[in-house]
């Protein structure tokens, strides 16, 4: 009677303990595969990152600088569209004037805009961002009423960099919306609106 409870229950126990270890250990090895495949792939970004920037960083600083027709364009694969996108606003942030609208130019030649709107409502903040700033230096009207949606966004840094593309589009227009969120919001960076 009463020792076969004891074993049996001794059974259950040393059977859970087995099982218990069974799948602490599989979820250690999943999550060291996930590890390395996660590891690969930020490798394989960086790559890619570094070689766009070796392609294109050379020749978009060529083409803001020197007048005349722009130089041939090599192909753009899709992969290589974010980070291109990345380097051609740091570049815009530099320049002003005619170098801004040569970058412009090429911007429109490898549809930049059409990308850009595109991701505009993306759910990865980073890319929409990204996608706000580059609407921003084209300074496309078309894109007034997605940057005014973008406006009025729960993420402090994607509101404001929606003004800002606003007031690259038409300072005038913007402000109203502007000053409307200013008194709304605490969050914006205070130097940065200023300017």
């Amino acid at each position: 009677g009463f020792g076969s409870v004891l074993n049996t229950d001794s059974e259950l126990i040393v059977t859970l303990a087995w099982r218990s270890a069974e799948i602490a250990g599989l979820a250690a090895a999943a999550m060291l595969l996930f590890a390395l495949i996660a590891r690969r792939y930020l490798e394989h970004e960086a790559r890619l990152h570094a070689r766009v920037i070796d392609i294109w960083r050379p020749l978009l600083a060529r083409i803001a600088i020197e007048g005349g027709e722009p130089p041939a364009l090599p192909a753009l694969p899709g992969k290589h569209l974010s980070y291109l996108m990345e380097e051609w606003n740091a570049l815009h942030d530099a320049v002003r004037g005619e170098s801004a609208a040569r970058l412009n130019e090429v911007a429109l030649k490898l549809g930049l805009d059409v990308a850009a709107r595109r991701h505009i409502h993306s759910r990865q903040i980073g890319r929409r961002i990204l996608a706000i700033r580059t609407l921003g230096h084209l300074r496309d009207p078309s894109s007034w009423k997605p940057l005014q949606e973008q406006l009025g966004s729960v993420n402090a840094l994607v509101s404001f960099y929606a003004a800002a593309a606003l007031v690259q589009i038409d300072a005038q227009r913007a402000m109203p919306g502007i000053m409307h969120e200013l008194s709304e919001r605490e969050s914006w960076p205070g130097e940065a609106m200023a300017r």
